[in-house]
């Protein structure tokens, strides 16, 4: 089942549609929900890019997002205005960035979603998409009144240039007053040349009040599309709800928050796999029906030999049931197997979950040394001052009297992006820490984000670390307890 996540400064609402209308649900136990924002801490920004291509334009993007916006994991970039040649086309030169910085809020509401998150968008990238319609103005205001709020945006030759939420606390007057004032701020600003005429205004509302005191301002307000009044009653945030229900650009979400969404449409690309797998399968042994009808002669002839077969293979049987086997032999063998072989930990399925705790696009893995916890494995490192961390000074099976099985010792080192400043560095340091430590059983003896976050003090006094001192890599060092002794029983007690 898809379901809306509608998130307003009045709270989070559930909305389904159903018999071509969107009602409103309860919370869904499954399915994907989609999750669309109308809060005031969604922000815009505009950059300009060199002409890159491929990996280099999105190492460049991604490092402006975490340079202007380091305190939330909600950022993406939106989709470029209509490109005027084919080399802007490939590699436009203007690229807006949007992001939203409320992650609190958003962290809370999707912790307690139980259904896959498919992803978060938010209403002024949705309303930029939808201002971008070729039958609007290329300069337009775009008015969305709420019960308490109301969002205003001013899109300039189709980009985005500013997005407000104001208080709706005086009714039409006092908002149509927040679009004038955001006009002479655009005029203030030079984005707007004072006098340039009659501006339009796209009013996505049914209030009658609220058009006829925007027209009392000298601005020209215009009727909306008519593919949006098709997706929409009397209310236009469905027609954000049917947009975000494509997967439009502008998407904010992390990887971590869409794994299961993600796996999802994966299985289901799997299944489909499968029955066509399944369905040619059945036309090759179709096919090969005529073929089986001449080896049933063969069959027939090695019946005789596979008869002969069979007596030197129970020949074989009474020969091996026959020798002698010590049974302390057999006792070390299955001693063996019980210390060295199930209690082996499992590589694959701790570089997995390592592998969801670094999910950035921008990190890379320059070092990974895996081993087995035993005496011959070397410890973890100390800090840079020289003493061990002390999230290592007491291992969590220390208070443990169940015996387990043996361990693992990870360390890995990550490239940083280049560029970064000291904070938006720690926050991305911090970020894999407390995504590593949350990974059952695992002890975090190196954490680069305290080595950092201790050494930027010296004497009371907190130094400056230029960008280009600033260190370009950054290591962890963990240990994955073992399994319990008891569980390694019961696993080979299972037939």
């Amino acid at each position: 089942m898809k379901s809306i996540l509608h998130l307003t400064v009045d709270g989070a609402h559930f909305w389904r549609k159903a018999s071509g209308q969107w009602l409103p649900v309860e919370a869904p136990d499954k399915g994907a929900v989609w999750v669309v924002s109308d809060l005031a801490e969604e922000s815009l920004t505009e950059i300009q890019i060199p002409r890159l291509f491929g990996r280099d334009r999105s190492n460049y993007i991604d490092r402006q997002l975490k340079s202007r916006f380091p305190d939330t994991p909600y950022k993406s970039m939106l989709a470029a205005a209509a490109p005027t040649s084919l080399l802007d086309r490939i590699a436009p030169r203007r690229q807006s960035l949007l992001a939203l910085e409320a992650k609190d809020r958003v962290n809370d509401a999707l912790d307690e979603l139980k259904a896959d998150v498919a992803g978060v968008w938010t209403t002024s990238g949705l309303l930029a998409q939808l201002g971008t319609e070729k039958s609007l103005p290329s300069d337009l205001f775009l008015v969305m009144p709420s019960p308490q709020t109301m969002r205003i945006m001013f899109l300039k030759d189709r980009v985005p240039i500013i997005s407000r939420m104001v208080r709706d606390s005086g009714g039409a007057v006092a908002l149509v007053a927040e679009v004038v004032r955001t006009l002479r701020h655009l005029e203030n600003t030079k984005v707007l040349e004072r006098n340039g005429g009659r501006r339009s205004v796209l009013v996505l509302s049914q209030d009658g009040d609220l058009v006829e005191a925007i027209g009392a301002e000298q601005l020209t307000v215009i009727e909306a599309p008519r593919s949006w009044r098709k997706m929409t009653s009397d209310d236009f945030k469905f027609a954000l709800f049917e947009l975000a229900m494509k997967s439009p650009p502008g998407q904010l979400a992390p990887l971590m928050r869409r794994t299961g969404f993600i796996a999802s449409r994966v299985r289901t690309a799997a299944y489909g796999l499968s029955a066509a797998t399944a369905c040619a399968s059945i036309g090759i042994l179709a096919n090969g029906v005529v073929q089986i009808q001449q080896d049933q002669a063969m069959i027939t002839s090695t019946k005789d030999t596979a008869k002969q077969v069979a007596l030197e293979l129970a020949g074989t049987s009474k020969a091996i049931a026959a020798y002698p086997v010590s049974v302390d032999i057999l006792k070390s063998t299955l001693q063996i197997e019980k210390d060295e072989i199930l209690a082996a930990p499992s590589m694959d399925t701790q570089l997995r979950r390592l592998s969801v705790a670094i999910a950035d696009p921008s990190l890379r893995i320059s070092r990974l040394d895996w081993a087995v916890n035993s005496p011959p494995t070397s410890p973890c490192p100390s800090d840079a001052a020289g003493a061990p961390n002390s999230d290592a000074a007491v291992a969590p099976a220390a208070a443990e009297t169940v015996p387990r099985g043996l361990g693992s010792r990870i360390s890995f080192e990550l490239t940083l992006p280049a560029g970064l400043e000291t904070k938006a560095r720690m926050t991305l340091m911090e970020g894999v820490s407390q995504r590593l430590v949350s990974i059952p059983g695992l002890t975090l003896q190196q954490d680069p984000a305290k080595v950092v976050s201790v050494a930027s003090l010296t004497g009371g006094v907190r130094k400056t670390v230029s960008v280009d001192q600033a260190p370009t890599t950054a290591a962890w060092c963990f240990i994955i307890a073992g399994k319990p002794t008891n569980a390694l029983d019961a696993n080979k007690a299972k037939p």
